[in-house]
């Protein structure tokens, strides 16, 4: 009898212990996952905030034929500027 509840006991120790670091790797990856779509959100917002930056520098420029553009978006900005009259380039820059 005191065999089998050794047994028994160290079984289910093991099982445990086969759970808890089931359970560590699932919590990992799980918050590995949540900073990478962080991540993934900050270069969308990025992008989007230097796209509508240029959009909108672009339509300034139509109308006066200089650009200062400065866009701030949920902490995101985007500053472009225009160095001649003539459109040959969108220049960029985003901090995020």
């Amino acid at each position: 009898m005191r065999n089998r509840r050794g047994v028994i006991a160290t079984i289910t120790v093991i099982f445990v212990l086969i759970l808890i670091i089931m359970a560590g790797v699932a919590l990992l990856l799980w918050t590995n996952h949540a900073r990478l779509t962080e991540r993934q959100i900050k270069r969308m917002r990025a992008f989007y905030t230097a796209e509508a930056a240029a959009v909108r520098a672009l339509d300034e420029l139509r109308r006066t034929a200089t650009v200062s553009a400065n866009l701030n978006l949920n902490n995101l900005t985007a500053n472009v500027a225009y160095n001649s009259t003539i459109i040959d380039s969108v220049t960029a820059k985003v901090n995020y």
